[in-house]
């Protein structure tokens, strides 16, 4: 039984989400192009055990520090193509091996990505051996002719920096006092939206804004989270500017989407053809994120699906983006480590 707490206030940490744009085409009559994205960072504080009265945090990163991840063989070398363009003296000269994959051990971003550090969660909760995995890369290249597929591929390794860990490494209490066998998770986010105009006018070239106030308020409505096959509960957001953050438009765009970009907020801004937007312009409120309070949700041991729905409206130059993202929160009770991880 999940249990509503309400709001409150904890610290978190950022897991990066995956959801699917819908894409349309803005060109006014002028000639102008615009497109909007957003982004949705939702927050929670990841992997949780419960044992007996005590909630312990899973630290990813310190797990992450038993293993190395490392190039072990490679490359062997396969072609696609005509006999004359995979002739042996039209294979290309051996590209640089790719660096070795640190998703591979943290976990990557997006619902359900998991690296060897978090799947190893039960046997550093319980104690015992530690698992490794394997991976290949590729490089795929034209021949000498400049005709045919010539892939590249190596082997690589996460290995154990050790064999085995005693219970409870890489957990970190959170709480002692925990007695009705839930878990406390507070669940919040972050939302931004990019929005780019590109003149018709070569002179006036390509304007950002990061802005989520019009005159009717906040732009971020109808904030809900559910967990599970619980209803939605409702939740706010408060709009803070000027304030920096890394962009990336995961959660939803539309109109000329080719124009947005990624990458720090402030110096998207300050490197547009747009002066009167530099560090979010005279107010500020072009470099906007809005922040959404915490929702409390008591929680038993087992895998949940934490969900985020809501719309960032529109602005002049474009409609509504509705977006829906998704996570999934584990939480684990010793001895997990003895069966199928949950």
């Amino acid at each position: 039984m999940k249990k509503l707490i309400g709001f409150t206030s904890t610290a978190v940490l950022a897991l990066a989400l995956l959801a699917a744009p819908a894409v349309t085409t803005n060109v006014s009559a002028g000639g102008d192009k615009t497109g909007q994205g957003i982004m949705v960072n939702l927050h929670h504080i990841g992997a949780l055990a419960l044992v007996e009265k005590q909630v312990w945090h899973f630290n990813e990163l310190t797990a992450a520090g038993y293993f190395t991840n490392a190039l072990t063989a490679g490359p062997t070398v396969t072609c696609n193509g005509s006999p004359t363009n995979c002739a042996s003296g039209n294979q290309p000269a051996t590209p640089a091996a790719p660096a070795a994959d640190g998703n591979q051990v943290t976990s990557p971003p997006g619902p359900g990505g998991q690296g060897a550090s978090f799947e190893n969660r039960c046997t550093f909760l319980d104690g015992g051996t530690l698992a490794g995995r394997t991976y290949q890369q590729s490089v795929t290249v034209n021949g000498l002719n400049g005709r045919g597929n010539w892939t590249f591929t190596w082997d690589y390794a996460v290995t154990p920096t050790q064999a085995t860990v005693e219970p409870f490494t890489a957990w970190d209490l959170v709480s002692d006092s925990n007695p009705d066998g839930t878990v406390h998770v507070d669940i919040a986010a972050d939302v931004a939206g990019e929005s780019v105009l590109k003149s018709s006018n070569a002179k006036l070239g390509t304007k950002y804004s990061f802005s989520l106030i019009d005159g009717t308020g906040n732009r971020v409505q109808n904030l809900a989270v559910s967990v599970d096959s619980d209803a939605p509960v409702a939740a706010t957001s408060t709009v803070n500017y000027p304030v920096d953050f890394a962009y990336t438009t995961n959660a939803g765009s539309n109109g000329v989407t080719s124009l947005l970009v990624n990458g720090d907020a402030r110096s998207i801004l300050n490197g547009d053809s747009f002066l009167g937007n530099n560090n979010g312009g005279a107010d500020g409120s072009a470099l906007a994120l809005a922040t959404m309070s915490p929702v409390g949700f008591d929680l038993g041991p087992g895998s949940h699906t934490v969900q985020l729905t809501g719309t960032v409206k529109g602005n002049s130059a474009s409609a509504d983006i509705s977006f829906n993202v998704q996570d999934i929160l584990i939480i684990i009770t010793p001895g997990c480590g003895n069966g199928p991880p949950q």
